[in-house]
């Protein structure tokens, strides 16, 4: 799917898709071989992990724990969550 249809599915901006793939919030998309980006249901899954988390543990957080796990450093994401419920 493109990065509009993504942005629209979650009532965010084609930007905002864009930023959190930058910061490592969502995984890296597939390029065609023009460039643009394409994204996938994982894409769409990881963004509304992303949104739901910002929800309960606010930005800061939530982009931790995504990183943390699209780095499959899944330890580091399972402690932020558990600070983030200590709080």
């Amino acid at each position: 799917m493109r990065p509009a249809d993504l942005a629209r599915e979650h009532g965010i901006s084609t930007q905002a898709v864009r930023n959190y793939e930058r910061d490592g919030f969502l995984p890296p998309a597939e390029r065609t071989p023009t460039g643009y980006r394409v994204y996938t249901e994982a894409h769409a899954a990881a963004l509304r992990a992303y949104l739901a988390l910002v929800s309960a543990h606010g930005h800061p957080a939530a982009g931790r724990i995504m990183t943390a796990v699209h780095a499959d450093r899944l330890d580091e994401a399972l402690t932020a969550v558990d600070l983030g419920h200590a709080q």
